[in-house]
């Protein structure tokens, strides 16, 4: 599998090709003549609109007059996408986290952790836990691993360990031992993580194992948009407008394989 670095495009020309082009990677298939996967993992920001998200295609090269085109192949054997966890800055604002959740004993880690938990959207329904109430429960009723205190309340984790053992790593072994001790062992169960500005998200893998359908996979992991509105000020009225804050990304990491006629191709971008 080919790793590349994430790296947002500086200053307004990169900025604007990277909001148009975003930044794609490509490894080419050996026995299949003039096809490739193509792996676009970007932040885009477009003043009233930001998103972070990932987009993987298996490509055919089409010639159209003198120019070669490249798009999305008609059929495949299989694709997969998936993710790390992933840690971003969000306006956390719009993240007030009161206590949504039923009323929970006090006096039990998942009554703890769960005491100010919320729910949010993020490409998918999230459960979300302050770090704060997790290292309060893991004080009263110690349940993490040494170390792993210190490594979630600063939302770190090793995203190569991740890439090399997935199932195996540190990272996905904090996020089943909280999973356990709240009762959420069902593998569909999401969860989050925020501390002051950041929030991380479990990570996950998608699987299109049938060779019908073009060979296209994408996840939109979140966005935000801009405010547009008035403001009253007596008889006066302002026009507000505040352009989306672009979704910056602190770590993680997003990878994409492809088997077409065989033969398999991986790509996979990552930030530390």
């Amino acid at each position: 599998m080919d790793i590349y670095p994430f790296e947002p495009k500086k200053g307004f020309w990169g900025g604007l090709l990277e909001n148009i082009f975003g930044d794609p990677h490509y490894n080419y298939y050996r026995n299949s003549s003039d096809r490739r996967l193509k792996v676009n993992f970007s932040s885009k920001n477009w003043l009233v609109y930001a998103s972070l998200g990932v987009r993987a295609v298996i490509q055919k090269k089409n010639t159209f007059l003198f120019f070669n085109v490249w798009g999305p192949v008609d059929n495949k054997d299989e694709m997969r996408l998936g993710w790390t966890p992933l840690v971003f800055k969000l306006d956390i604002p719009a993240f007030t986290m009161p206590g949504t959740t039923p009323p929970q004993d006090p006096f039990t880690v998942a009554g703890k952790m769960l005491a100010h938990s919320i729910k949010i959207n993020l490409g998918g329904e999230y459960t979300t836990l302050r770090v704060s109430d997790v290292l309060d429960a893991n004080t009263a009723f110690p349940f993490l691993p040494a170390g792993y205190g210190t490594k979630l309340n600063d939302l770190s984790f090793d995203v190569n360990a991740f890439l090399n053992q997935q199932k195996n790593s540190e990272i996905d072994n904090l996020f089943k031992i909280i999973k356990k001790q709240i009762g959420y062992t069902a593998a569909p169960t999401k969860l989050a993580f925020i501390n002051n500005d950041k929030i991380m998200i479990d990570g996950d893998v998608q699987v299109h194992n049938s060779s019908t359908g073009n060979g296209v996979m994408s996840k939109t992991f979140t966005f935000n948009t801009a405010i547009v509105g008035f403001s009253s000020t007596g008889s006066n009225k302002v026009f507000i407008f505040k352009p989306a804050k672009k979704i910056e990304l602190v770590s993680g990491g997003v990878y994409a394989v492809g088997k077409l006629n065989g033969e398999w191709k991986g790509i996979a971008v990552k930030k530390e």
